[in-house]
C-alpha cells in the first residue's frame, strides 16, 4: 500500500471516529403554548439514547447529543400537557430553542363520599419503619409502588405517605406522580395527577412524610393506581457522593442527588417499580420502596 492511499484511509478513519465522538449541545426554555407561562421542571427525554434531563425553575434545559443522533427524537413533557415530540435536527444549537406545550383536556370522574358514612385504609407499604436500609435517586429518577384495590370499589385518595431517610439531603424538594395501572403491560400508565406538585419533607430525620391530597379530588378506581416519587433538579448543593458496592464487588464512590426512600423487604410480594430518564418502567425483584396511601371508602 502507497503512503498516500494509506493517509487518505487513515484521515478519513479520523474523520469517521471524530464524527462519532462529537456531541451537540441543544438548549431551550419550555412554555405554556397560550400564556408563554414558565412550565418548571419540564421533562426531556431522547428514548433512542436512553437519556434526558430535567427543566430548572425556569422551564430552561441542556442536553448533550452524539452528533451522529441528530435524526432522533426528543420528546418534551410536563403535567396536565399534551407531550411533543420534536425531531433533533429542526432545533438550532446556536440559540435558545423556545418549546411551547398544549394543555390537555381531561373529564374528571367525581366520587362523592358522605363523610359521616366511610372507612379510611392504608394501602401500599404498611410498615412503620425501614429496616433495609433505602434507595437513592438523581433528577429524573422515579420509584413507584402499586397501591392495589383489596375491596373491588371505587374509593377517593386522602393522602399520600413517603418513608423518607436522613440519608442525602432529606429536606429536598420531589415532584408527587400518581400513575393508572396498565393491567396489560403491567406497568405505570398514563398521569392521573394532572398538575405539577412539587414537595418538600421538612425534617431532617427519617421519618414519614404525609402529603394531603384531598383537594385534588383523585379517584381510587377499582384496579388501584401507581404512586411515586420523582427526584427533579432544584440546586447543585444537594449532590453528594456516596460509596457504593458495584456489580463487580468493588467498592466505588456515586454521585447522587437529593432525598433517599426508605427500603423495606418485610412486605413479601414486590410492588416496585423504577424509571430513569429517557428508559422504561421496570420491576424491581427485590424490596419495596416505602411508599403508601390513605383511601376512603363507602362504608
Amino acid at each position: 500500500m502507497s503512503k498516500i492511499y494509506f493517509f487518505v484511509i487513515l484521515s478519513f478513519l479520523l474523520h469517521i471516529n471524530n464524527l462519532f465522538s462529537q456531541t451537540i449541545d441543544y438548549k431551550g426554555q419550555i412554555l405554556d403554548k397560550e400564556s408563554d407561562v414558565v412550565l418548571p421542571f419540564s421533562t426531556v427525554e431522547v428514548f433512542s439514547l436512553k437519556k434526558g434531563v430535567i427543566a430548572n425553575d425556569s422551564g430552561k434545559f441542556s442536553i448533550s447529543i452524539p452528533a451522529n443522533s441528530i435524526n432522533d427524537t426528543v420528546e418534551f413533557s410536563f403535567l396536565g400537557y399534551k407531550r411533543k415530540k420534536i425531531v433533533l435536527n429542526s432545533l438550532l444549537d446556536t440559540e435558545i430553542n423556545i418549546i411551547k406545550l398544549e394543555k390537555e383536556t381531561y373529564v374528571l370522574k367525581e366520587v362523592i363520599i358522605n363523610p359521616k358514612d366511610f372507612i379510611q385504609k392504608k394501602l401500599g407499604v404498611v410498615v412503620k419503619k425501614s429496616r433495609r436500609g433505602w434507595h437513592l435517586g438523581n433528577p429524573g429518577d422515579q420509584h413507584a409502588i402499586l397501591i392495589k384495590n383489596p375491596f373491588n370499589k371505587r374509593g377517593r385518595l386522602k393522602n399520600i405517605n413517603f418513608y423518607i431517610t436522613k440519608n442525602g439531603f432529606p429536606t429536598t424538594p420531589f415532584r408527587v406522580r400518581i400513575y393508572s395501572y396498565d393491567r396489560i403491560n403491567n406497568k405505570p400508565g398514563k398521569d392521573l395527577l394532572n398538575t405539577n406538585l412539587i414537595v418538600s419533607f421538612n425534617k431532617k430525620r427519617k421519618a414519614w412524610f404525609t402529603v394531603d391530597m384531598e383537594k385534588y379530588n383523585i379517584v381510587f378506581p377499582k384496579e388501584g393506581f401507581f404512586v411515586a416519587m420523582e427526584w427533579i433538579f432544584t440546586s447543585d448543593n444537594y449532590y453528594y457522593f456516596t460509596n457504593m458496592k458495584m456489580n463487580s464487588g468493588n467498592y466505588e464512590d456515586v454521585k447522587c442527588y437529593g432525598q433517599t426512600i426508605g427500603l423495606t423487604t418485610k412486605q413479601k410480594e414486590v410492588i416496585y417499580w423504577r424509571k430513569y430518564l429517557g428508559g422504561k418502567w421496570y420491576h424491581m425483584k427485590y424490596g419495596n420502596a416505602m411508599i403508601n396511601a390513605d383511601i376512603e371508602f363507602s362504608n
